[in-house]
């Protein structure tokens, strides 16, 4: 008489925990292998995130040299320079909102952007902001300025300037 072989005898309680390692080793480095990349045909990396850097100058200076502080007695215009890098190719609408010390808003303007044809651009932003002769310096609105930039609806930028009595 032959004797049959249960699935769940003890015999094959060794070769299991090692044939669990070598199906989860295999599918681990399956897993590993299924990731795509532009080489071999795969999607191409995500661009690089759009920035924006914010500066201002004295407009009323000769060199216009950056700083971050400035007296309001002293400043005639402030200017705002945002230079944006990695702008996909196309039109863009940019808004700035100049912010006062009090959190509320005090002007916010937006402008088109025409970023070229190329892949990824930069471009150059100017606005000024009158400061002599306005209600900044009769009403004394000195404090911590926040001024916030974005590219077609999407935040992507904040600075500080102060205004000093």
């Amino acid at each position: 008489m032959k004797r049959r072989r249960k699935i769940g005898s003890r015999g094959n309680l060794k070769v299991r925990p090692f044939g669990c390692a070598l199906i989860l080793m295999v599918v681990s480095f399956s897993a590993c292998q299924t990731g795509s990349t532009s080489a071999d045909g795969g999607n191409p990396p995500p661009p690089p995130a759009v920035t924006a850097t914010i500066s201002f100058c004295d407009d009323g200076t000769v060199d216009c040299e950056p700083a971050n502080s400035f007296a309001v007695g002293a400043v005639r215009d402030l200017v705002i320079k945002v230079a944006w890098e990695n702008l996909p190719a196309g039109s863009h609408m940019q808004t700035l909102e100049i912010l006062m010390p009090s959190g509320g808003p005090y002007q916010v303007t937006q402008t088109g952007l025409d970023a070229g044809g190329a892949i990824l651009n930069s471009a150059t932003t100017t606005r000024i902001l009158p400061v002599a002769g306005t209600s900044i310096p009769q009403r004394q609105i000195v404090g911590n300025w926040m001024i916030r930039v974005s590219i077609d609806g999407q935040s992507v930028a904040s600075q500080m300037v102060v205004l000093n009595p």
